[in-house]
């Protein structure tokens, strides 16, 4: 049973007070932005809907591709379109984006993790931080001490 005391209602001041600074900040904006001008942009829209539709066909006919090598073409086609979109100006700015923003997400978990035990593994998901050993699956399994 949950007892909600005066601390309780303090760290949920502060956790409304984190949101609201981090919706505040200049990072998500320009995330907004950028995510803004992506999603308003029809022809790239209509670029992903059919990169979709394409890679939806070869993942339904992959299995056939030693019978049918016509395949092969479709998925040379399939990541042709892919690395198109991947290098489409405004999907970079996003994603930039999105790793400016998932960098202060990662420094805040991190501080957040360091207030409860220095020990605490914190792992940020950033596509350029090194990478660590993949944690076992299972309950009570998702934190990992540093040290250990």
């Amino acid at each position: 049973m949950l007892v909600v005391n005066e601390e309780l209602v303090k760290i949920d001041d502060a956790i409304d007070c984190l949101v609201d600074d981090l919706l505040k900040c200049k990072t998500f904006q320009t995330y907004l932005e950028k995510k803004s001008l992506f999603e308003d942009d029809s022809v790239l829209q209509k670029d992903i809907l059919t990169f979709k539709d394409l890679a939806e066909e070869y993942d339904k006919r992959k299995h056939l591709i030693t019978f049918r090598p016509e395949l092969l073409d479709l998925r040379k086609e399939v990541y042709a379109k892919k690395r198109a979109l991947d290098l489409h100006p405004k999907v970079v700015d996003l994603r930039l984006a999105e790793v400016d923003f998932q960098e202060i997400l990662a420094q805040v978990t991190q501080a957040i993790a360091d207030t409860v035990s220095s020990h605490i593994f914190v792992d940020t998901g950033l596509p350029l931080s090194p990478k660590k050993e993949r944690f076992s699956l299972g309950i009570y399994q998702n934190i990992k001490e540093k040290d250990s």
